[in-house]
C-alpha cells in the first residue's frame, strides 16, 4: 500500500530526507510502506536479517538486547517523529536489538535495499546523507554528555523536567511513556532505585506520584538540586563520552571502522550499554562498553 500524502509529508521531517529535494525524496520513498502494530507486537527480532528503517509516526517503540541469560537491557524508547535502525542499512547484515510496540503504534518502513541502490548511483548523495548524519551525530554526543556524566537522581530529574507538559491549571505534569521498570532501564537506574529516588523527590516536595502522572510541583527547584545528590558517575560513561567526542571525520575510536564515525543511537549510563553507530559511508557496528 503506498503512503498517503500526509505520510509523505511527515516523512519528510526525518533527518535522512529533511535536505533532499523533493523529487529525490520521492524516488527514495516510493516503495516506503505504512505499518500497523498491536500494543506489545514485535517488530523484528535481535539477529534477524534488515530489511528496513524505520520512522514512528504514532506510538512507542521499545529497542532491547537480551542477555545470554535472558535478561532484557532496553536500549532507547522511540516516539512519534524519530527513526531507527538506519546503521544497520549501511552494514547489512542482521538487526542488532529487538524492536516491540510499548503501545498500539503506526509506523512507515523505508525499504533498505531500494534506499541503498538509491544511494549507490550517485557519490554525492551518500556525502549529504553522511553529512546529515553528522549534524545529527553532535547533537547525540551533546545529548551522552550531560546523561552519563550525570548521577542517578540527575538523571531523572532531567527525564522529569524534559518530558513535563502543563495541564488545564497551568501545572507541570509528566504523563510516563512506559513502565516504570521501562523508564528506569533507558535511565541506567534499578527499578527499585527508581521507585527510591521518585519516593524521595516525594519527601523532599518536589513532585507527587500518581500512578502515572507525576506532577512536578517545584521545577525551578528541581533544576536548581541537579548535581547535589545522589550515586558518582561511573568511569564507563566517562569513557563513552571521551571516545564519543573522538568520533569526528579523520579520528574513529571504534575500533578502526574508518572516517566519520557516526554515532546514530546511544544508550548510555551503564556497564553493557550499547552504541550503534556508522562509520565510512555508514559501516556500523556495536561498541560494547566494559561489562557483561
Amino acid at each position: 500500500m503506498p503512503l498517503a500524502e500526509q505520510d509523505l509529508r511527515l516523512l519528510k521531517r526525518c533527518y535522512l530526507f529533511a535536505g533532499m529535494d523533493e523529487a529525490d525524496y520521492r524516488e527514495v520513498v516510493e516503495r516506503a510502506q505504512p505499518l500497523q502494530l498491536a500494543a506489545g507486537q514485535t517488530l523484528f527480532q535481535q539477529d534477524t536479517p534488515f530489511t528496513a528503517i524505520y520512522w514512528v509516526v504514532e506510538g512507542m517503540i521499545r529497542l532491547f538486547r537480551v542477555s545470554p541469560q535472558g535478561e532484557e537491557k532496553v536500549i532507547d524508547l522511540i516516539g512519534p517523529g524519530r527513526s531507527f535502525a538506519e546503521a544497520v542499512l549501511f552494514m547489512g547484515g542482521n538487526y542488532p536489538v529487538c524492536a516491540a510496540a510499548l503501545a498500539a503504534s503506526r509506523l512507515i518502513a523505508i525499504d533498505g535495499a531500494h534506499f541503498r541502490a538509491w544511494l549507490a548511483q550517485d557519490t554525492w548523495r551518500c556525502f549529504r546523507l553522511m553529512a546529515a548524519m553528522s549534524a545529527r551525530m553532535h547533537k547525540l554526543v551533546s545529548d551522552i554528555e550531560q546523561l552519563t556524566l550525570m548521577k542517578g537522581t540527575d538523571r531523572l530529574l532531567q527525564y522529569l523536567l524534559d518530558h513535563a507538559d502543563p495541564d488545564e491549571e497551568g501545572r507541570q505534569v509528566v504523563e510516563l511513556e512506559a513502565p516504570k521498570q521501562v523508564i528506569a532501564s533507558r535511565l541506567g537506574i534499578k527499578p527499585e532505585t527508581f521507585s527510591r529516588l521518585l519516593h524521595k523527590l516525594a519527601d523532599q516536595g518536589l513532585i507527587e506520584v500518581h500512578e502515572h502522572r507525576i506532577h512536578l510541583l517545584d521545577p525551578e527547584r528541581m533544576r536548581l538540586g541537579r548535581g547535589e545528590a545522589g550515586d558518582s558517575p561511573d568511569s564507563s560513561s566517562a569513557r563513552f563520552v571521551g571516545a564519543a567526542k573522538a568520533a569526528t571525520p579523520g579520528r574513529s575510536p571504534l575500533g578502526g571502522v574508518g572516517d566519520c564515525a557516526v554515532a546514530t543511537f546511544v544508550a548510555p549510563t551503564r556497564p553493557g550499554a550499547c552504541v550503534w553507530g556508522a562509520g565510512r559511508l555508514g559501516i556500523a557496528r556495536i561498541l560494547r562498553l566494559h561489562g557483561s
